[in-house]
């Protein structure tokens, strides 16, 4: 239990980092070159379940052509992935073809994100892994 939560922490605390980091970064302009909402449905429902965007774009950067798949840092918020109509208003945003501002790592250019900043969803998440972590640890000791 303890491994599991430190393992999802350090996930966690290492998308806050990037995030955090991706709000300074350059930006370009990319193309979305395709986006659809992925997911499934939970308790019978057609729109309650988990559900995820899978964005690609390309961008251009020093002359050299890069492709990219984050959204963003961390976890998205609890509307996006667990109602469908939410993730289907996120997905509008990012139609094939589409100019999108891409912001890069200028040290690894590769690394990119189209959504910089770090959302209340990955705080909510580093707690609960905290938390986590924190069990498993008080059970080992005792």
């Amino acid at each position: 239990m303890s491994a599991a939560g430190a393992a999802w922490f350090a996930n966690e605390l290492w998308s806050i980092f990037q995030g955090l980091r991706s709000k300074n970064w350059p930006h370009t302009t990319g193309e979305v070159t395709s986006c659809r909402v992925r997911g499934a449905r939970r308790f019978g429902s057609n729109d309650f379940g988990f559900f995820y965007l899978e964005v690609a774009y390309s961008y251009r950067v020093e002359g050299m052509t890069h492709r990219g798949n984050r959204v963003l840092f961390g976890a998205d918020s609890f509307d996006n992935r667990n109602l469908r109509g939410a993730a289907d208003k996120r997905a509008s945003r990012y139609k094939a073809g589409a100019s999108v501002s891409v912001h890069y790592d200028p040290r690894h250019p590769a690394r990119a994100v189209l959504e910089p900043g770090v959302t209340f969803t990955t705080y909510v998440y580093l707690g609960l892994a905290a938390g986590l972590t924190a069990t498993g640890v008080s059970h080992l000791i005792r």
